[in-house]
């Protein structure tokens, strides 16, 4: 009972991550949240978590707008291709093909910037974009990222959707 309430809470929280639009964070910075103190002591899981969610939450979003005004943002984009890509448990599971030796530059829970247009062009955040966090390595230079799309029917019509044109930077 307890893995699966854990496994909840994390499935949950990235879908809050996963959703954030990256141009509007690192525009206008971090959005002020009402945090809660910590207590000594806890009533219940669910006491525990609604404090310390937000507090990870606004960690991340702070370590994500940070990178980006430090300049640490991956300095070139890698040019990548879908290979394939899978609908489960609310998310959509992506492999992305990358050039030889990109891999290395990407480790499991990266968050990543997946985007239509290379992050830095003029237009870019007009364009087709979402976060994604890396699941793994599927070979010397394909990864598996979970993406969250929740108003995205189907990734597969002949539309032109966002996947089906199998090409993004990364």
């Amino acid at each position: 009972m307890q893995d699966e309430q854990s496994t909840r809470h994390v499935s949950r929280m990235q879908q809050i991550v996963l959703q954030w639009d990256y141009f509007k964070l690192t525009n206008k910075g971090t959005p002020k949240r009402k945090l809660r103190s910590v207590p000594e002591k806890f009533e219940s899981m669910e006491d525990y978590m609604s404090v310390f969610e937000p507090l990870v939450l606004e960690e991340c979003c702070a370590q994500l707008t940070r990178g980006e005004s430090q300049d640490d943002f991956s300095s070139v984009p890698h040019g990548a291709v879908v290979m394939d890509f899978e609908k489960a448990h609310n998310f959509h599971f992506t492999s992305f093909g990358l050039e030889m030796g990109k891999c290395k530059n990407y480790h499991e829970n990266d968050l990543v910037l997946v985007s239509k247009l290379k992050p830095r062009d003029k237009g870019a955040s007009k364009n087709l974009y979402v976060l994604a966090s890396v699941e793994g390595k599927e070979g010397s230079n394909t990864i598996r990222m979970r993406l969250f799309l929740p108003d995205v029917p189907a990734l597969d019509d002949a539309d032109g959707g966002f996947l089906h044109k199998k090409d993004a930077a990364i």
